[in-house]
């Protein structure tokens, strides 16, 4: 049930106040990190490394977008997630690329994927296992999309289109989970699953400046009522002895450790995307979130 928040208002809430590039990374970001490569600095110049022979980092990467992507097998279609999350990973990484060494070869790579899953992709679908599939590659795929956002070579229309794309496939789906969750009750799903979706509502709102969308994602943050919020996930409190220091016990804790770090990752992406904007998520609910 969506009644406080409708699919029409994703498209059609736009303003301009929004820092650009302002998803997980900043301009200073990289006046940083181009400083730290260029000196050969350590460990930034181990990690440059890293990403500079990784396979998703070459100019020569080709994409291979699908009209509509399946994760978790629904007995008739093949799942074929693999080719979104690769191609979303490529295009992130080439436009990081393409933003420290200015090497447009890069840049041409990164909207090419970019514009080639948003001249295909029309739908998400499989098993309930979709809604991560929307959260997970959404807000990757917005973030790459973000870094190339001022590219002179992206042309407008391919631009324009990726940004629907994102708002008509990603950012529905985010809504319609976190609003409906599958059809069960709000604490069915464990927090990771709000928390992808909060993240790609707050990378697409950013990319597309569609601020009714982001200040949606930072409210369900902030009150709730699922998991994946500050008042529900923390589910205990222990003062450190010796330090004083409160550590936070998170909703996933106890679960396995994949899914307990899963949440941090997402945390930490969920907030630094708002904080980029001016919004301060690390230190609300007493800093629940550094706490955990």
């Amino acid at each position: 049930m969506r009644s406080h928040f409708s699919i029409l208002s994703l498209s059609t809430a736009v303003t301009a106040t929004f820092v650009h590039p302002g998803a997980l990374h900043t301009t200073e970001d990289f006046e940083r990190i181009r400083t730290h490569v260029a000196n050969a600095d350590e460990p930034w110049n181990s990690t440059w490394t890293l990403l500079t022979s990784s396979s998703y980092a070459q100019s020569s990467y080709t994409p291979t977008p699908k009209e509509t992507v399946y994760r978790g097998y629904n007995g008739v279609d093949s799942e074929n997630y693999p080719s979104l999350y690769r191609d979303t990973a490529a295009a992130y990484q080439l436009a990081i690329r393409w933003l420290v060494t200015k090497d447009t070869s890069y840049a041409d790579a990164a909207v090419n994927i970019l514009s080639s899953w948003a001249a295909s992709l029309t739908d998400i679908e499989g098993t309930s296992d979709k809604f991560l599939a929307s959260g997970l590659y959404g807000y990757q795929m917005a973030n790459a999309a973000e870094l190339m956002r001022d590219y002179s070579g992206w042309a407008s229309d391919n631009k324009t289109l990726t940004g629907t794309m994102l708002t008509n496939v990603f950012a529905s789906m985010n809504t319609r989970f976190l609003e409906e969750h599958n059809g069960q009750d709000y604490y069915h799903y464990y927090a990771n699953w709000d928390l992808c979706n909060l993240a790609s509502l707050l990378a697409i709102g950013i990319f597309t400046d569609n601020q009714t969308m982001f200040d949606y994602a930072v409210n369900y943050v902030r009150t709730g009522p699922s998991n994946g919020a500050l008042p529900v996930f923390a589910i205990a409190n222990y003062t450190e002895s010796g330090s004083g220091k409160i550590l936070t016990q998170g909703q996933e804790a106890g679960r396995d450790q994949g899914h307990a770090t899963l949440d941090m990752v997402l945390w930490g992406v969920v907030a630094q995307q708002a904080y980029n904007q001016g919004i301060d998520l690390f230190a609300e609910y007493e800093n629940e979130i550094l706490n955990s």
